[in-house]
């Protein structure tokens, strides 16, 4: 049974906030994993990747953070199920996947965009998440978008 979890973050735009994600991330990348590795017990194995799945799942991506008031983070099975993800949904599947399978992963994400404090990067209101497995930055929500489709193998 799955549960839902709503978060109001405080923090504004900033490295503490920018951690803050990056948790929330990670916990999402660990539930993929366990779902992941769930399922091959029962006898399915998942798409290597959301680039792989049919049906098709499509890049959904969030509206800018000067208007955002809402990030959902989406369970692997829940964006099949939708056939839609953002940056974070697509990189903490591909992560989930790769944890599931035994290999060191975790999820970076990137600041976009003018700081809004100074010179602080992480003070923008925009990200971009991206996997990184086995010490390679793989653009998960970009393999989505590209023609080429899935390239996990």
């Amino acid at each position: 049974m799955a549960i839902t979890i709503r978060m109001h973050l405080t923090v504004p735009p900033s490295r503490v906030r920018w951690g803050q994600l990056m948790e929330l991330a990670d916990i999402l990348a660990t539930d993929n994993a366990y779902w992941y590795v769930s399922e091959v017990q029962q006898g399915w194995t998942p798409p290597c990747c959301l680039a792989c799945a049919f049906p098709k799942v499509v890049y959904a991506a969030p509206p800018p953070g000067s208007v955002q008031d809402c990030q959902n983070f989406w369970s692997a099975a829940q964006v099949l199920k939708r056939r839609k993800a953002n940056c974070i949904d697509a990189s903490a599947y591909d992560v989930g996947v790769a944890r599931g399978k035994g290999l060191p992963a975790y999820i970076d994400i990137e600041p976009v965009g003018a700081p809004m404090v100074g010179d602080d990067l992480y003070s923008t209101l925009d990200f971009h998440a991206v996997a990184i497995i086995e010490g390679v930055r793989v653009d998960s929500s970009a393999k989505l978008s590209a023609a080429a489709g899935c390239d996990c193998g």
